[in-house]
């Protein structure tokens, strides 16, 4: 997969809807098919040969969080988007059980339609911070993902979004964001409120992209070599290469 095949103007324009002042379109080439906003950043990608596989980059950097909780029973997903991780995990982990969250009800609407969404899988209409506040359960993996067009909406600099992300992660689970830090002083003000609950914190850079990935823990992760010996293990499991799961280069110390 190309950067050039993937872009806003690239492919074949097969679908397009204004819907809350959003201009969605969905684009594709042969068997890769794409969305995105207006000239935003691609919100998703499915290659219809293989829909079971992640394709973006970030993807895999988020699916590296199995490096530290390699036996998750639960996961929500805030942001469900092109309906990526859903897909992944159906055929690749069916044992995990997934809660998906979503605040456009259009997005929900695309992935049904365009990005083979399991059928069974079910959707909560909601935002991630009301959701969040007034959940009781608990998940071993937290997946979010969310946007405004090329920026992230406020909760990621606001503490009490992570507080309540912490409430919501067992003991031994993982917190992952994806996150487009358009600066440094953005990434500093995200991981400062994410300290405010999360003791310990790790960073993943994707290579050429903007995208930082941030790992949040309530426990001490595991040591760099236990992580070393278990990504051959996890990406057989899993049926990805080896090369695609990475260890964060960047580990920030505790309080």
């Amino acid at each position: 997969m190309t950067s050039k095949r993937i872009s806003h103007h690239a492919g074949s324009l097969i679908y397009q809807e204004w819907s809350g002042g959003k201009r969605r379109m969905i684009r594709q080439d042969h068997e890769l098919r794409w969305l995105h906003f207006g000239d935003n950043d691609i919100q998703a990608v499915i290659n219809l040969t293989q829909p079971d596989q992640l394709t973006l980059p970030y993807s895999f950097g988020m699916l590296s969080a199995l490096l530290f909780q390699p036996e998750p029973k639960t996961c929500l997903n805030l942001g469900v988007g092109g309906a990526s991780f859903e897909r992944f995990f159906d055929h690749r982990l069916p044992q995990l059980r997934v809660t998906s969250l979503e605040s456009d009800s259009a997005v929900i609407r695309l992935a049904r339609s365009y990005f083979m969404l399991p059928p069974q899988q079910p959707v909560i209409l909601d935002d991630a911070s009301h959701f969040l506040r007034r959940h009781q359960g608990s998940y071993d993996l937290i997946l979010c993902d969310i946007h405004q067009g090329n920026s992230h909406p406020g909760c990621l600099i606001d503490s009490h979004f992570h507080s309540a992300a912490f409430k919501c992660l067992n003991q031994a689970g993982v917190y992952v964001i994806n996150l487009l830090s358009h600066s440094y002083t953005h990434l500093v003000e995200v991981l400062m409120r994410l300290r405010d609950s999360f003791r310990y914190v790790q960073v993943l850079d994707i290579p050429e992209r903007r995208n930082l990935i941030l790992y949040a823990m309530k426990q001490p992760p595991p040591a760099p070599d236990v992580l070393i010996q278990r990504v051959p293990i996890l990406s057989q499991r899993l049926a990805v290469t080896p090369q695609k799961l990475r260890i964060p280069q960047v580990a920030l110390p505790h309080r």
